[in-house]
């Protein structure tokens, strides 16, 4: 049990220093090349934070354990909504972009509701796995073409934080080492991870599921968890709001995009019956959370926190 318990936590280190090493890697390639700001904050950074989900959903899915696979990511999306922005808002409360209010609220509440589809047929296929691929390239594309449009299309304070972290750039071989590291720590650490958390529901005699949507979920979205709560810390709230819903949206749309391609993934009846449902509870929540005040609250904030407690207790 020590062992697997360690392997979980070493690949856990692994996925977070590799994530943090990929990004810094591709943003200093990135300002090299000349890359504006406002694309590398759009793909890069937005998308680097949740390399740690994809690495572990598609070495689940090859590794035939779908319930770690689509476990991660209903737990990953379930974590980002009620424990880093519940504890974000507690820091300091969360304003509401009108942006994200129009376009992404509805957009994760439809991504979900057809992920819940696909899940509903008791597999998630190949097929479906292409149509959220394709949704994520057009997703992409169109957030890159209005935010060229209009530089309003990202809030300025998220621009900022995307500057400071351009200005951290490297010689082109320190770039290229920061790249490689990312990629073979985020390969071991997910093997590590995937490894451990098996090992550790058959040892213990906990579900895969169980393990999967509560200490998976919580470990690869700790690089959201750190990234929000230094946002709020700073005042600059829309950066963690903005941070967890563009995780949420790449989390379906990117990751269940890519797992099936390795694997068809069968759907444990307990996501269907208990988890799926919290999750498009929770995403409803915090659609009517940025309605309400145009903020999220301190008060709203602990209610999210503390659901999120009451759902890793009654996991187990």
């Amino acid at each position: 049990m020590i062992i697997f318990a360690a392997q979980i936590i070493g690949g856990l280190i692994l996925l977070f220093l590799g994530g943090e090493s990929l990004v810094r890697g591709a943003v200093s390639v990135a300002e090299k090349l000349r890359v504006p700001a406002l694309i590398v904050g759009l793909t890069i950074v937005a998308y680097g934070t949740s390399m740690p989900e994809l690495v572990v959903s598609v070495k689940a899915a090859t590794n035939d354990l779908a319930d770690i696979a689509l476990g991660n990511i209903i737990g990953s999306n379930i974590s980002n909504i009620l424990l880093v922005l519940g504890v974000s808002a507690l820091v300091f409360p969360i304003r509401t972009d009108d942006i994200l209010l129009k376009r992404e609220g509805p957009l994760l509440i439809g991504i979900t509701l057809l992920l819940l589809a696909f899940a509903s047929t008791s597999t998630i296929s190949a097929l479906d796995g292409g149509i959220l691929l394709v949704l994520t390239f057009v997703y992409t594309g169109y957030i890159i073409y209005a935010a060229k449009v209009s530089r309003s299309a990202l809030p300025a304070s998220q621009m900022q934080e995307i500057q400071e972290q351009m200005g951290q750039t490297y010689s082109w071989l320190k770039s290229l080492i920061f790249l490689a590291a990312g990629f073979v720590l985020l390969i071991y650490g997910g093997d590590l991870l995937v490894d451990g958390a098996s090992s550790l529901a058959s040892a213990a005699g906990i579900s895969e599921a169980v393990i999967a949507v509560t200490i998976v979920a919580l470990g690869t979205s700790a690089p959201e968890l750190v990234t929000s709560l230094i946002a709020a810390y700073h005042k600059h709230s829309d950066v963690a709001l903005g941070n967890v819903i563009g995780s949420c949206l790449f989390n379906i749309m990117g990751i269940m995009g890519v797992a099936p391609l390795f694997q068809q993934i069968d759907v444990n009846p307990k996501f269907m019956s208990f988890d799926f449902p919290l999750l498009l509870v929770v995403t409803l929540l915090l659609v009517i959370a940025m309605l309400t005040h145009k903020q999220i609250s301190r008060r709203e904030g602990a209610f999210f926190a503390v659901m999120y407690l009451i759902y890793i207790a009654l996991q187990f």
